[in-house]
């Protein structure tokens, strides 16, 4: 499961990277951030969609998907009382 987090994670991270400097997230939207810029970004997503373009689609979806896994591993926590005595 860690290396399956670790994974994701690194690829979901240089995919963001990739993306964002392909159509030139977030400053090309008008989003200026330095600092804790995650929640942001996520407000200021909705300009992504209105682009149209398939890079802007890309990173909608990179910047939303994080919130589904997060929900995910936390139900799995929650269901099962054996991994909270390990904690």
């Amino acid at each position: 499961m860690i290396v399956g987090t670790v994974l994701f994670v690194s690829i979901w991270s240089f995919s963001e990277v990739w993306v964002s400097g392909q159509i030139g997230w977030p400053e090309a939207y008008g989003v200026h951030c330095h600092r804790k810029c995650l929640l942001p970004w996520m407000w200021n997503s909705p300009k992504l969609l209105l682009d149209g373009s398939v890079p802007a689609i890309a990173m909608f979806a990179l910047l939303w998907l994080p919130l589904p896994a997060f929900l995910w591993g936390i139900s799995k926590l929650a269901r099962n009382p054996k991994s909270r005595k390990r904690m």
